[in-house]
């Protein structure tokens, strides 16, 4: 059996008595499953299905709160600070401080899940090389012998590296 569509009067009463600090604009509703335009008194308007709406989705800023007590301890074994006039819920953009860095700005949510000051995320990428000299030379004797490395040159495999062709001579790469 189909489910009967509802208005957008029924929609917006059905919103309403949860969260009154939303509103539909009634001149860009169709149907219940296609997306119309509503407005969050706090965080403005946006887009969205009337369905996802009436089940409890809201503005997407209005993501998961959590308390700025709660945040600071989820945070504190990632050894940033983060601003606390920036906080606003796990779903904003904070300004957070590196000690090493300086600052950056990130969704909390995303530093809780690994985002870090992007200089840092490079240097720790670079940190340790995943193969020694000795590895990629052996690597490269088993297609080409008559190409070798410069051991001091070579720092990691996605930094560029000088190496010595016996018939054309210095090569970096």
């Amino acid at each position: 059996m189909p489910r009967k569509l509802l208005s957008a009067k029924e929609v917006e009463d059905k919103i309403q008595g949860d969260r009154p600090y939303i509103s539909l604009d009634h001149s860009t509703f169709v149907k219940t499953t296609v997306k119309a335009k509503f407005i969050d008194s706090k965080y403005g308007e946006w887009w969205a299905k009337p369905t996802m709406v009436i089940i409890g989705r809201g503005h997407p800023k209005r993501g998961a709160k959590c308390s700025m007590e709660k945040f600071l301890v989820r945070l504190k074994p990632f050894n940033l600070d983060v601003d606390v006039d920036t906080y606003d819920g796990l779903s904003a953009k904070a300004r957070f401080i590196d000690p090493i860095y300086g600052e950056f700005w990130a969704i909390p949510k995303n530093v809780l899940n690994g985002t870090r000051h992007r200089k840092r995320s490079l240097y720790e990428k670079c940190k340790k090389p995943k193969f020694t000299p000795e590895q990629v030379e052996k690597k490269i004797q088993e297609t080409r012998p008559h190409i070798k490395i410069k051991p001091d040159s070579y720092t990691n495999t996605h930094i560029a590296a000088t190496f010595i062709d016996d018939v054309f001579g210095c090569i970096c790469i």
